[in-house]
């Protein structure tokens, strides 16, 4: 039997039927309006909170551990928990939007492009998706939505795991919906007849690729990991749903080192960098590339979805109300909110931001123990954690994910360092591509030791380096070599065998002053 959800979201309203016995996030997950879901819809994140009134299924003990009875009453559920058994309405929130980075500096190109008259862009985030639409005078419009395989898991992991579960055709369904569906967005907001975007690259990381062209990702499940498919071609734009006549996906470098960081690296000047320069891609994963004396190395370090707000008690991604920068001057800690809006969770900025003032408060030791007599915020016994405010607290939990993830990421740049035999000093440019690095403070980073301190004056956020650099592939067809010559040339350094990465990463996990 089906029956009518009516979902009410900031782009309108919308009605589907749904199988009875259907979760709301299923439901979701086939329309238009993905919604996040870190855990992988097993009810134990609370991050897939909607309003809704109707037929559902009853409230789950998962979901009155997430839920305070105030909020149960005024019609908030978990998406995945609530079963439909009749008509349902659903309320997404508007504050829920998130900013996606989607920005980076154009960079002026001679070459033919690939495109006749409309081409596009496309990187595929393992949080999200964003689009660039080009035409014959430039740039035209952009458009970006959170990645909506996200109901599967924050990570490549647990999205490897579903697809060898049986959900190939869902995922590849999703995100090939999701590529249509910002493709169109772009070309409305440029008043462009999307039967007339004949070109497209599509960036992403190996196992993204491998879920947008349906290919099994059963190698990177387990050691030893490699690559089920380097890429480095085009294929055949039908088999992904687009109507274009040529889809490029760049070359990868390695089974966890993919084509979002070729297309980074390029952007960057890493091919053919003079100087000693590491480019970072922090979120979920941590890729690195080091470029010293014409040589390239990379690394892949899982850092976990703590960076990206994901996994954190009160974490929210970049949206209106999430707390993005906590500082502690004269004795108080103060924090502000994306747009000024009320608080409403904390964001890969604000945790990071956090972490710094509690170490600078003394309300945070070395070892990363909070101070349940802190005198500068209040301590809650129960969540054992210090409230920023009514709304947001970070946790001893939450602290011991920015650790985990703190130590990988940093241990990786040093391990490439060490490896290569190049002294921190050395390094000319840090640069630190993606949405996280456009919205941290390097001061923070460097002090909860994310970053090496020495590093701190050499670090520049780049913005979407991975987009930039697809884009550069699409307005000039005669980089596709260069391209391919970055990934062939790149050597992978695999930390998970390295006992200098093990030991630096160990070290890591300490707060204080590393010179």
């Amino acid at each position: 039997m089906q029956f009518t959800v009516e979902i009410l979201s900031p782009s309108g309203r919308h009605t589907v039927m749904a199988e009875e016995n259907h979760t709301l996030l299923s439901v979701l997950r086939e329309t238009d309006h993905p919604i996040a879901s870190p855990c992988g819809g097993r009810g134990t994140c609370g991050k897939c909170r909607v309003i809704c009134e109707g037929t559902l299924s009853s409230v789950t003990e998962e979901e009155r551990k997430k839920l305070s009875e105030e909020e149960l009453a005024a019609g908030w559920r978990l998406a995945c928990s609530a079963k439909v058994l009749g008509p349902v309405k659903v309320q997404l929130d508007a504050a829920a939007v998130p900013d996606i980075c989607a920005d980076f500096a154009e960079i002026t190109l001679s070459g033919t492009p690939m495109f006749h008259r409309y081409g596009a862009a496309v990187d595929i985030g393992t949080t999200t998706v964003a689009v660039r639409l080009y035409g014959e005078s430039g740039f035209l419009a952009t458009s970006a939505a959170p990645n909506p395989q996200s109901g599967f898991g924050a990570d490549v992991i647990s999205r490897v795991g579903a697809q060898l579960a049986g959900h190939r055709e869902e995922l590849k369904t999703e995100i090939c919906r999701c590529v249509k569906s910002l493709l169109d967005e772009a070309c409305r907001r440029a008043s462009v007849d999307s039967r007339l975007v004949d070109a497209v690259v599509i960036t992403g990381n190996t196992a993204m690729l491998c879920f947008l062209t349906g290919t099994s990702t059963e190698s990177l499940s387990h050691m030893p990991f490699s690559m089920p498919d380097r890429f480095g071609r085009e294929i055949d734009p039908t088999s992904i749903g687009l109507t274009a006549a040529r889809v490029y996906l760049p070359p990868c470098i390695g089974p966890f080192v993919g084509a979002d960081i070729t297309c980074s690296a390029l952007s960057c000047g890493l091919l053919d960098a003079p100087d000693t320069v590491l480019m970072a891609d922090i979120g979920t994963n941590g890729e690195i590339v080091l470029a010293h004396e014409g040589g390239l190395t990379a690394c892949s370090t899982a850092a976990g979805p703590a960076l990206e707000g994901a996994g954190i008690s009160c974490g929210r991604m970049a949206i209106p109300g999430a707390v993005d920068s906590v500082r502690f001057h004269a004795g108080t800690i103060s924090f502000s909110t994306i747009g000024g809006s009320a608080p409403v969770g904390i964001c890969g900025s604000g945790i990071i931001d956090a972490v710094a003032a509690f170490l600078d408060a003394d309300a945070l030791d070395e070892y990363g123990l909070l101070d349940d007599e802190c005198d500068v915020l209040p301590y809650l016994e129960d969540e054992q954690a210090l409230s920023l405010c009514e709304n947001v607290y970070v946790s001893q939990k939450d602290i011991r994910m920015v650790q985990l993830a703190k130590s990988a990421i940093c241990a990786g740049m040093r391990t490439l360092l060490t490896r290569r035999g190049c002294p921190e000093e050395t390094v000319k440019t840090l640069y630190v591509a993606g949405g996280f690095g456009k919205h941290i403070r390097f001061e923070s980073a460097a002090k909860i030791g994310l970053i090496p301190p020495k590093l701190e004056h050499a670090a520049t956020a780049v913005g979407n380096a991975a987009l930039a650099g697809a884009s550069m592939l699409l307005r000039d067809e005669g980089l596709h070599a260069a391209a391919e010559a970055l990934a062939s040339r790149t050597q992978i350094l695999e930390l998970n065998t390295d006992p200098a990465f093990m030991d630096l990463y160990t070290n890591g996990m300490m707060f204080g002053d590393d010179d």
